[in-house]
C-alpha cells in the first residue's frame, strides 16, 4: 500500500464515523423534539379536562334557562368569552372564529347551550346540543343579530300608501321541552294624501322546534303569513 492510498483510506473511515454521529444525534433531537410535542399536548388535554361529565357545570354561564331572546335585546359585550378548551369541546379554531356562551338552557337529556359564533363570513346566534358523553350532537341558527338581508332601498306605491321595509325583529322563546323562533318584518306604510305614517308587521314566520333523546332538534311545526301589499312590493320588484 503506498502513501497516497493510506491517506485516502483515513480519510473515508473519518467522513463514515461523521456522518454516523450526525445522523445519531439528528435522531435524537427529533425524538426529544416528539416526545416534548406529545408531553405538551398531554398537559394540554389534562389541562381542558374534556371527558369530564361536569365540564358544563364549572362553566359560569351569562344567563340560565332563558325565557326569549330577540335581536333587539342581543349584547356580545354581555357574553361569556371561549376558552382555549371551550373551542376544542365545540370542535372550532379560535382563529377563524370568535365564540361566546350565552346560556345553559337544557340539561335534562342532552346539554343544550345558546351560543354566539362570530366569523368572517356570518355572525348568528345558535343552539348546539351535547350527550351526557360531550359528543356534540346538533347544530341550529336562531337568528342573525345584526340582519342578514339586503333590502331594496325603493318606494313602492300601492292604493293610496307608499310602502316601504322598515326593519326586522327576530326572537326565540323556550316554553319546556319546545321553543319557537319568530322572523318579523316590519313595514312602513305612509299615506299619499296626509303623509301620516304607519309601522306594520307585514310578513311574520314561525317555527316550532323540540329537542330529542338523541340531541337532535326536530322541525314541529312551522307557518309564515304576508299582508297583500307585502306581496305586491316583492312582485313589482
Amino acid at each position: 500500500m503506498n502513501k497516497l492510498t493510506f491517506i485516502l483510506n483515513i480519510l473515508i473511515i473519518l467522513f463514515i464515523a461523521c456522518s454516523s454521529n450526525t445522523q445519531n444525534a439528528s435522531e435524537k433531537s427529533s425524538e426529544k423534539k416528539t416526545n416534548e410535542e406529545s408531553g405538551e399536548a398531554k398537559i394540554v388535554e389534562s389541562e381542558c379536562d374534556t371527558t369530564s361529565l361536569d365540564y358544563f357545570s364549572k362553566i359560569k354561564f351569562p344567563y340560565y334557562f332563558l325565557d326569549s331572546l330577540n335581536s333587539k335585546e342581543f349584547s356580545e359585550e354581555k357574553y361569556l368569552d371561549f376558552s382555549k378548551c371551550d373551542y376544542s369541546i365545540f370542535s372550532s379554531s379560535s382563529s377563524v372564529t370568535k365564540l361566546k356562551y350565552i346560556s345553559l338552557q337544557d340539561t335534562t337529556d342532552n346539554y343544550v347551550i345558546m351560543i354566539y359564533h362570530q366569523g368572517m363570513m356570518e355572525n348568528y346566534v345558535a343552539l348546539v346540543s351535547f350527550d351526557k358523553n360531550l359528543e356534540k350532537q346538533d347544530l341550529l341558527i336562531l337568528f342573525h343579530p345584526y340582519g342578514e338581508s339586503v333590502y331594496p332601498d325603493t318606494d313602492f306605491k300601492y292604493e293610496e300608501k307608499v310602502i316601504n321595509i322598515s326593519n326586522e325583529n327576530k326572537k326565540v322563546i323556550f316554553d319546556s321541552f319546545k321553543f319557537t323562533l319568530i322572523n318579523q318584518t316590519f313595514y312602513s306604510l305612509r299615506d299619499n294624501v296626509t303623509g301620516k305614517e304607519l309601522i306594520d308587521i307585514g310578513s311574520e314566520k314561525i317555527q316550532t322546534y323540540t329537542v330529542d333523546k338523541s340531541g337532535k332538534f326536530k322541525l314541529m311545526d312551522k307557518s309564515e303569513t304576508k299582508k297583500d301589499y307585502v306581496k305586491a312590493y316583492w312582485e313589482s320588484l
